[in-house]
């Protein structure tokens, strides 16, 4: 069911689009989120990480996500996160779409390649 509510808000394949998504919710109920891995089983978890890029950010996701951190936090840990993932892995492009779901709907950002954190000089 979770999956199914994520397609409208992702596209048709949730797994090319479903990459970190730290949760910022401050309500005790929907504290964290569900992961859907390839098995299928539903997830549920304060953050989680997937994708190509993956293996390259979970020692920095390790030392940076804090439960309780505020919506923009969240949004700069992702853009952070994301970016260094795309610094390493042949398979990431050169953009970041954001999307932070709450109870008023979604905010949709996009993030250019000029206008993304830098961590190497290459």
């Amino acid at each position: 069911m979770a999956a199914a509510a994520m397609v409208p808000i992702f596209g048709q394949n949730v797994s090319d689009k479903y990459d970190l998504v730290p949760d910022w919710t401050s309500r005790e109920v929907s504290t964290g989120v569900y992961c859907v891995p390839i098995g299928g089983m539903l997830v549920r978890q304060p953050v989680s990480v997937g994708g190509s890029g993956s293996s390259y950010i979970y020692g920095f996701m390790d030392s940076n996500y804090k439960p309780g951190l505020s919506k923009d936090q969240c949004l700069e840990l992702t853009a952070a996160a994301l970016s260094l993932a795309m610094e390493r892995d042949g398979s990431s492009g050169g953009v970041v779409r954001l999307a932070s779901i709450s109870e008023e709907g979604v905010e949709r950002r996009v993030l250019l390649g000029n206008q993304l954190p830098k961590f190497s000089t290459h």
